[in-house]
């Protein structure tokens, strides 16, 4: 890829991740989510879900087009995790679709300190 002043900046690393079910989430007063879409993503286990929220990713449609998405909120199930995507809904992102997130953000890279990578207190 070039940019405006002909140097080539090559694309980070990416990792797919297929969406394995999706929910629209409407506005509650008891939690502040805002509306969107949740996908549920099949085996995708990043070192701080965390340094997800805030992050550009890239969806691809099962007709490979790609849109760059924001992650508003994520949630942490384990064997996997779960993104909020704002603003959206279901019928915009099919069950088969695919999540690209930069691997760097997935091994904490990129994260924003939280709790979880905060150094422990010394004794």
């Amino acid at each position: 890829m070039d940019n405006s002043h002909g140097l080539t900046i090559a694309p980070p690393r990416m990792r797919a991740f297929p969406v394995k079910d999706t929910i629209d989430r409407r506005r509650r007063e008891d939690r502040p989510e805002p509306r969107g879409v949740i996908l549920l993503l099949d085996d995708c286990r990043p070192i701080n879900p965390l340094s997800l929220v805030d992050q550009w990713v890239f969806l691809r449609d099962e007709a490979g087009l790609d849109a760059r998405v924001k992650v508003a909120v994520v949630r942490d199930h384990g064997a996997t995790i779960s993104l909020l995507i704002a603003g959206l809904n279901r019928s915009v992102i099919p069950i088969g679709s695919t999540i690209l997130i930069d691997e760097d953000v997935l091994v904490g890279a990129n994260s924003r300190e939280t709790e979880s990578n905060l150094p422990s207190p010394k004794s």
